[in-house]
């Protein structure tokens, strides 16, 4: 019976360094998904932001072709009127 007790005692004690190196483990897992879930957040954050800059450049460049599109019509006219003030001197 005392031998019984023993073994049983020390299976006790295995189990609970066993539940104590678990709940370590635990302990560090929460902390690195912590870690991970504001690494996540900042991601996020920043393709949020790289959206918005992109919506800008698209923004820009329609502008920018829409004043190209003017300026080379008035380049055309221009052209034009030059041509036109050659053939009439």
């Amino acid at each position: 019976m005392s031998e019984q007790l023993n073994r049983i005692e020390d299976m006790l004690g295995q189990l609970i360094k066993i539940v104590g190196e678990t709940n370590a483990k635990v302990d560090r897992l929460e902390w690195k998904v912590g870690e991970t879930n504001a690494k996540v957040d900042r991601l996020e954050w920043k393709v949020t932001s790289i959206g918005t800059q992109i919506d800008e450049v698209v923004s820009n460049q329609e502008r920018h072709e829409r004043l190209l599109e003017v300026l080379s019509k008035r380049s055309l006219e221009q052209e034009s009127h030059i041509d036109d003030f050659r053939r009439n001197k």
